[in-house]
């Protein structure tokens, strides 16, 4: 009785394999080489079964193709060696944003322009005063531009556009503000977000991020009864928008404490961490949960 082992059958199958592959590759080189035959020779073997007059008819004709494709073939390899020659690069469109443009160059680009604009005002407010202690009413003409094209040197940042205007220095100077960060007027509570946003961000570490209601719990608590509360307090008396009842920091604070921090907190959907459950699954933890449910019943 024939016997087949498995080896056998594997045997079968890598040389049924190997000669599917060598026919496959057989079959790919005959197709390659049947592409570079000259178009002369094709034409003549494709018409050898015609009468004397088309076959000299169709020699005539390849001999003419054939002058044609020399000439195509010189003049790419003309066009090619001078394509080559040029060291222009060729423009292309990758897409996307462009180089430089993401949030935090935004933001580094935004507060150096701050930087040099304050920069430009207390440096023209220290040289008006030296004039005017030597009893000189104006500065030499060309000191604003000296100054705007030293900050654009200190602040590599704000671009060849930089600019301060005459009349924007001529206004702060008026209102003895020299150094300003934004327009508008700055919340009391700016010296305590960096405590807050150093407990947003230990409680992310631990697994355990903090919801909104609970950051705006935390910051209310941080100002409660301290001058920082009493100066929020009084303002929102003066401006007729202070309630005893509510809190004094809700929703309009958390979008402007996350608009000044937003490289640092973010809001997002929330989510859930594994727990080590075989840490906690052992007998004096479930001893400890039925005795408790024991003493209560």
């Amino acid at each position: 009785m024939l016997q087949i082992t498995k080896e056998d059958v594997r045997n079968e199958l890598r040389k049924l394999e190997k000669k599917a592959k060598q026919e496959a590759s057989n079959a790919f080189t005959n197709a390659i080489s049947n592409l570079n035959l000259p178009t002369s020779s094709v034409s003549v073997e494709s018409y050898a079964a015609s009468d004397d007059t088309e076959t000299s008819a169709m020699t005539m004709s390849t001999e003419s193709s054939a002058t044609e494709s020399s000439a195509t073939e010189s003049s790419a390899s003309e066009s090619s060696a001078t394509a080559e020659s040029s060291t222009v690069p060729v423009a292309r469109n990758r897409g996307g944003r462009p180089l430089g443009s993401t949030n935090a160059r935004k933001q580094a680009v935004k507060d150096d322009t701050a930087k040099a604009t304050n920069q430009v005002v207390e440096e023209y407010a220290k040289i008006k005063a030296q004039k005017a202690a030597e009893g000189i009413d104006n500065v030499e003409k060309g000191t604003l531009t000296k100054l705007i094209e030293q900050a654009k040197i200190d602040f590599p940042l704000v671009g060849p556009d930089f600019t301060v205007s005459a009349q924007t220095v001529s206004a702060r100077m008026k209102k003895g503000n020299l150094t300003v960060w934004h327009r508008g007027t700055p919340s009391p509570v700016l010296p305590v977000e960096p405590i807050l946003t150093a407990f947003i961000t230990q409680a992310y570490e631990m697994n355990a991020p903090w919801t909104v209601g609970q950051c705006k719990a935390a910051m209310n608590e941080l100002i409660e009864g301290t001058p920082i509360a009493a100066k929020l307090i009084a303002q929102r008396m003066k401006e007729g928008t202070y309630y005893p009842d509510k809190p004094l920091l809700g929703v309009s604070w958390w979008r402007g404490y996350k608009k000044r921090n937003r490289q640092l907190v973010k809001t997002c959907v929330g989510r859930k961490f594994a727990r080590n459950r075989a840490n906690h699954v052992t007998y004096p933890a479930f001893s400890k949960m039925f005795h408790g449910i024991y003493d209560r019943m």
